[in-house]
């Protein structure tokens, strides 16, 4: 039902030189996208994509996961559907920065004794 549109994917993803792995990983992308949609999608909106990431997050992917969904699409809607996108309807997600574990003063005494 879609493969008009995944080959124009395609067709896109080779005329910017994009590495065929990130071609197929955009192709996957949009394909669970859009069949998750099951709209024509010319009649896909900015709200459609963020509905979907949305229940993508609930699911519990991760914000890494998240963003690479939303580069996908994006250059769907960009340069296939040539529709506008709207970074703020549908913003990328802030990456989690764990902190480093730190050690005490007593641990670090500790471990460079068991080292004597």
């Amino acid at each position: 039902m879609y493969e008009k549109y995944l080959e124009q994917l395609e067709e896109a993803g080779k005329i910017r030189n994009l590495k065929d792995r990130s071609i197929s990983c955009y192709k996957s992308y949009v394909s669970y996208f859009l069949k998750y949609q099951n709209k024509n999608p010319k009649e896909l909106t900015c709200q459609d994509v963020r509905v979907f990431l949305l229940a993508k997050k609930e699911e519990g992917l991760k914000a890494t996961t998240l963003n690479l969904y939303n580069s996908a699409i994006r250059f769907f809607y960009r340069n296939v559907l040539h529709i506008l996108w709207d970074d703020i309807t549908v913003p990328r997600m802030i990456l989690e920065h764990k902190l480093p574990t730190v050690l005490t003063a007593s641990e670090i005494d500790r471990l460079l004794d068991a080292v004597d």
